[in-house]
């Protein structure tokens, strides 16, 4: 047997528990990554994860991307035995073409690096003036908070709090694009989410969600609010037949590069390549 871990803060016999098994320890963001781009000290969890890399036997990240920050952070001296297993999702049922170009959904924690404030600063400019925002997710900011209130925009911004399952997808039933403006991204689920149900994507152009959607997507320097508003401009002036190159386009590539089969069939290749490593040392 193989042990599939995913796990951010562990109890502490998980470690005697891998002892005498087989393990795959499957990271879906770096701690010491989500320290330096949300600018808070996470050190002790940060060794934490360390320590898991060091005691498993191989580990897997979910883009090509964030195997380049492990290597940058020498964890290949923790563990040299480091696997890419990009993330899937089961294929959502199709849906029409959106026509709206009103509504604006952000779905992801609330933390600096995804810069969820930016979507609030946009229903000030102009252009933008008849729009609103839904926000689906945990960890309220409290400063996107308090920026709702000085901007005088609360009643066109709903806090969604987590969804999940219908609530998700009611979620992306009502919006007519996703903006992710992150600086970084390990992998981008909700940005395949949305573009599996043909949702135009507006975010930032780094990590794994370049890997994801490609070249379709309106792409942004996520460090600048300036870069992202002049995005946002560009899908809501973008023309019909641009706008629906953009999103079959990303919707094509979700339906065949990140579904559910596709990263099934990846883990049942690491498992059986440990298990293979069991026989030869046997």
């Amino acid at each position: 047997p193989v042990a599939h871990v995913h796990s951010y803060h562990h109890a502490p016999g998980l470690l005697d528990a891998l002892a005498d098994a087989r393990s795959l320890f499957t990271i879906h963001s770096l701690l010491a990554y989500e320290e330096r781009s949300n600018d808070v000290d996470l050190g002790r969890a940060v060794a934490e994860q360390e320590r898991l890399i060091a005691a498993c036997d191989e580990v897997a990240v979910v883009s090509a991307a964030e195997r380049g920050y492990y290597r940058r952070l020498g964890y290949e001296a923790l563990n040299a035995r480091v696997s890419v297993v990009h993330n899937g999702i089961a294929p959502p049922s199709s849906k029409p073409q959106r026509e709206g170009r009103r509504v604006l959904g952000y779905c992801g924690r609330l933390v600096p690096r995804k810069h969820p404030e930016y979507v609030q600063m946009l229903l000030r400019e102009p252009g933008f003036e008849d729009c609103e925002v839904l926000i689906a997710g945990k960890a309220f900011s409290r400063y996107a908070r308090d920026l709702v209130a000085r901007l005088g925009v609360a009643d066109r911004v709903r806090y969604l709090g987590w969804c999940g399952g219908a609530r998700l997808e009611a979620f992306y039933d009502a919006i007519d694009v996703l903006v992710q403006p992150s600086i970084y991204e390990p992998f981008g689920l909700a940005a395949l989410e949305a573009a599996a149900r043909g949702i135009p994507v507006v975010c930032g152009e780094v990590d794994g969600l370049v890997e994801v959607l490609g070249e379709h997507a309106f792409y942004c320097d996520a460090t600048r609010y300036d870069s992202f508003r002049a995005a946002m401009t560009r899908w809501r002036t973008a023309g019909a037949d641009r706008l629906q190159a953009v999103t079959e386009g990303a919707r094509m590539r979700a339906s065949t590069r990140f579904t559910d089969v596709a990263m099934a069939r990846r883990y049942l290749e690491r498992f059986a390549a440990l298990g293979q490593t069991i026989s030869t040392e046997a």
